[in-house]
């Protein structure tokens, strides 16, 4: 059984897919996905952030208890296949086992997750070129343009990424403001994300 979940903590859960699916980050999957994060949220349930990856999701949630969040989840999870497999033509379960759950009990744990979550490509890209074009830039695959803790000196890069997802046209709000005091105001007693860190 899952453990209890403190209404005050925020979770980080990440969904693995099983393999031979293809990217997530084709844009039609990417928008599939996009537009279920955005009508995830249900009684008790949001999330907060994200980031997509090829093969795996991660996510910042908010749940009022342990039964609203496994609900939550299985929702997302489900709707998430049902759409993924329908763009892909395939059948059969979508994701490798069970979501993992990590409580961040912690102003620093909830600072390390955010920016783990927000900077995830770059603990993935693959190649001078794709690593050195993570480091000047913000993961349009992401919530990032609407996360509140940026340093200042993150400016340029949130242009960028605007430009980028008006292009798109996914300047919509995906995700929900943090209810809770940890993911909201209080991690940020151990500094704001500076635009060039990376997950640790």
């Amino acid at each position: 059984m899952r453990p209890d979940l403190d209404k005050n903590h925020p979770v980080h859960v990440v969904l693995r897919a099983k393999s031979g699916i293809g990217s997530f980050r084709r844009q039609s999957v990417f928008e599939a996905i996009r537009k279920r994060i955005e009508a995830a949220t249900r009684d008790g349930f949001q999330i907060i952030h994200f980031i997509v990856q090829e093969n795996h999701i991660h996510l910042i949630v908010e749940a009022m208890d342990r039964k609203r969040l496994w609900r939550g989840v299985q929702h997302l999870a489900s709707r998430l296949a049902w759409a993924i497999n329908r763009l892909v033509r395939r059948h059969g379960s979508l994701w490798r086992g069970r979501y993992t759950r990590r409580d961040l009990t912690s102003l620093r744990q909830v600072r390390n997750a955010l920016v783990y979550v927000l900077m995830n490509i770059r603990k993935h890209a693959v190649g001078e070129k794709s690593q050195f074009l993570a480091s000047i830039s913000l993961d349009p695959y992401s919530s990032a343009a609407w996360f509140e803790g940026w340093d200042p000196r993150a400016g340029p890069m949130l242009g960028e990424l605007w430009s980028t997802l008006i292009r798109r046209d996914w300047h919509e709000r995906p995700v929900r403001a943090p209810r809770t005091w940890f993911a909201r105001t209080g991690w940020k007693r151990h500094g704001l994300v500076h635009p060039n860190e990376r997950p640790r």
